[in-house]
């Protein structure tokens, strides 16, 4: 079976990501006659190329961002006892925190659980735009 490829002459960055990151088929921009194969660029490349930026995150073991987490969510005024990020993984750009999520016997949320869900994505937002993981 052949792989088709879809071609596109629009640089909107957001479409051309959303489409790579959807298919598996090859990808090809022409840009003033010259084909660009997508899948040949590197994650560093397409980002510099279609979203103009370079990453600028700085790299950090799994032990210090835990640790600026940990310190964060201590010092954050919806602090509640027993509150900490034990394991982080990355997941694209995005850090993602594991921890005690207070559930009920049952399994089921209790009112410390929405605390501590949205600690985690506070301190997901902050430290993504900082960090990301060796």
């Amino acid at each position: 079976m052949l792989n088709p490829k879809i071609y596109l002459t629009s640089f909107d960055s957001y479409n051309i990501r959303k489409l790579i990151l959807s298919c598996h088929q090859s990808v090809i921009i022409n840009k003033k006659d010259n084909q660009l194969n997508i899948n040949d660029l590197n994650y560093k490349e397409f980002t510099t190329m279609f979203m103009g930026q370079e990453d600028t995150r700085k790299e950090a073991s799994a032990e210090e961002i835990l640790a600026l987490a940990n310190k964060m969510i201590q010092s954050d005024y919806d602090y509640m006892d027993g509150m900490k990020a034990d394991s982080v993984i990355q997941n694209g750009e995005v850090l993602v925190f594991k921890g005690e999520f207070f559930l009920d016997e049952e399994g089921l949320p209790t009112a410390k659980t929405n605390a501590v869900f949205n600690m985690f994505k506070k301190v997901t937002t902050t430290l993504s735009k900082q960090y990301k993981l060796k």
